[in-house]
């Protein structure tokens, strides 16, 4: 079980549940069959109670099969009455005395508990506007707040020291931001898993050690230019001060011609003047670039693959409905097979019912050797639901051919059904979530990088800005650390806002909240380092 919040994960099991159930007992109506069946089938949490129903009852804790069902139902998730009323068509599903009184009851089920989704899915999306305005405040619009009006509090004597600054940006808004997100999250409804599949540990240690030599060369490089800006402030805000409170008459020559020196070293030497420009905005270059080399090889290959899985799930019902059809026309199953296969050439689905076909024309195996026996063509195949639709189709032509054709349309029925739902939780989501991703990539950089540049004027004039006392003040934070404050919160927002944008949208799949994380660093760092720059050469 992943760290998915276990209520987000409910709703999927159940309607993955109540599938798997249906699909057994279009093959058998047999209500002790299909539990069993959906056990394998559905993964924990829920295949663990459902496991439990069966031994409920060989323990004689419940009567019979029906009370323990019934006891799942109410207890699993009291709330959910679809799910309920769908476990009851289940039910009566097996007690049906005619085959169409069978269909009509699992059909019910299944539409029930879709009605259900999508009925969750819509009140979750309509609702989402008060928790993500929420969540936009608290880890966006507050921190830019605070961190523009940072340069004007420092400028009154007011800005506070370097820890608050740092406990402020960088650690309480972030934990703000995750907690919420995490309490978002535990409320949305999960109609389908992500595609369970691997980074590549392939060059693992050569990624390693890549991003560490290129993220520490930048990171140096920062620390020199940090250096060398710091020292060119220092100087002008020490003479700063001895203009503003007259000491620079008695001010010992060879010290005044030394800091006069070293405050205008940038304006002869551009290395020099480069390198006060950059500051620290190279140590952030350092992070966000070892982060990319790291994760983006690795993960690039597993997006692949969950995207071929996830197109052969989206064309699996059109697939099936071609072979049912065919099948209730008469035609036997291998070239039920094949002739779906030419007609969906060129999509993922074809190479695996050509793979299907070929152990069984070839090797002569059976249809189920041909998808799970050794070297079976599902041998591996990541995707439960394609491996449980299509053992049941193979045990419906195996048991019933007559009927099976008219079993394996309702079952893609069923399917076309569930994408459907899951496309629409997508197109419910991706206001939100599209919003989110452009102001941590674009805007929020934007306006703090432009935030750090007018620090600087303020550093610069701190020292000439008496108090009330007459003694003039210095900035409460190097410019430099300011800009560095500044940048990793910049850095904290970026990655928590692409782990739960993704999370939303993709539900449990840590592999793309890495993902979008790698890819959205590197811009995020440079949109805000050239809004720095830019910042600093129109107000120098």
């Amino acid at each position: 079980m992943t760290d998915e919040p276990r209520d987000a994960i409910m709703m999927g099991q159940m309607v993955d549940a109540v599938s798997y159930m249906a699909m057994s007992m279009r093959l058998t109506p047999s209500m002790h069959q299909a539990v069993l069946f959906a056990a394998r089938n559905v993964g924990d949490p829920l295949a663990a109670r459902l496991r439990r129903v069966i031994v409920d009852v060989e323990l004689r804790k419940f009567e019979s099969l029906e009370d323990a069902f019934m006891d799942l139902a109410r207890t699993y998730d009291p709330g959910n009455e679809e799910f309920q009323q769908a476990l009851r068509s289940l039910r009566t599903a097996e007690l049906g005395g005619t085959i169409d009184g069978v269909e009509r009851a699992l059909d019910r089920a299944t539409s029930t508990v879709f009605e259900g989704s999508r009925r969750r899915v819509k009140e979750f999306a309509d609702g989402l506007q008060r928790p993500v305005f929420v969540l936009f405040s608290l880890g966006v619009v507050l921190p830019l707040m605070v961190g523009s009006m940072l340069p004007l509090m420092s400028a009154t004597g007011v800005g506070g020291s370097l820890w608050a600054a740092t406990l402020l940006m960088d650690v309480t808004f972030p934990i703000l931001f995750v907690l919420t997100a995490r309490r978002i999250l535990a409320r949305r409804p999960l109609i389908r898993r992500a595609v369970p599949v691997r980074e590549d540990g392939d060059g693992r240690t050569r990624r390693m050690v890549i991003a560490l030599v290129v993220g520490g060369a930048l990171v140096a490089l920062g620390v020199f230019c940090t250096q060398i800006a710091a020292d060119a402030t220092s100087a002008q805000a020490e003479l700063d001060a001895a203009l503003a409170d007259g000491t620079i008459v008695g001010m010992d020559p060879v010290h005044r011609a030394e800091l006069e020196a070293r405050a205008s070293s940038a304006e002869g030497d551009p290395l020099t003047a480069l390198a006060s420009t950059l500051g620290p905005l190279p140590v952030l270059w350092g992070v966000a670039a070892a982060v990319a080399i790291y994760y983006l090889p690795a993960l690039r290959g597993p997006r692949m693959r969950r995207k071929e899985v996830q197109s052969v799930e989206d064309s699996l019902p059109d697939a099936l409905f071609q072979i049912g059809s065919r099948i209730a026309d008469g035609m036997p199953l291998e070239p039920a097979i094949q002739r779906t296969a030419r007609s969906m050439d060129g999509e993922p689905i074809a190479a695996l019912l050509r793979k299907v076909l070929a152990h069984m024309t070839l090797k002569r195996t059976s249809p189920t050797e041909a998808l799970f026996g050794r070297g079976g063509a599902l041998v591996g195949f990541p995707s439960e639901n394609v491996s449980a639709s299509l053992k049941t189709i193979v045990q419906m032509v195996r048991k019933d051919v007559s009927g099976a054709g008219r079993a394996i349309v309702a079952v893609s029925d069923h399917m076309r059904d569930l994408r459907k739902v899951d496309r629409e939780v997508a197109s419910q989501l991706r206001p939100v979530t599209e919003m989110m991703r452009s102001t941590a990539t674009l805007f929020a950089p934007i306006i703090l990088g432009i935030t750090s540049a007018l620090y600087l004027v303020v550093a610069r004039l701190a020292p000439a800005l008496p108090t009330s006392s007459g003694a003039a003040v210095a900035a409460p934070i190097p410019s430099g650390v300011f800009i560095l404050v500044l940048g990793v919160f910049v850095l904290a927002m970026v990655a928590a806002t692409m782990h739960f944008t993704s999370r939303l949208a993709s539900g449990d799949d840590p592999i793309e909240g890495r993902y979008q994380t790698a890819k959205a660093l590197p811009l995020a760092v440079a949109v805000f380092s050239i809004a720095s720059m830019v910042g600093q050469a129109v107000v120098a």
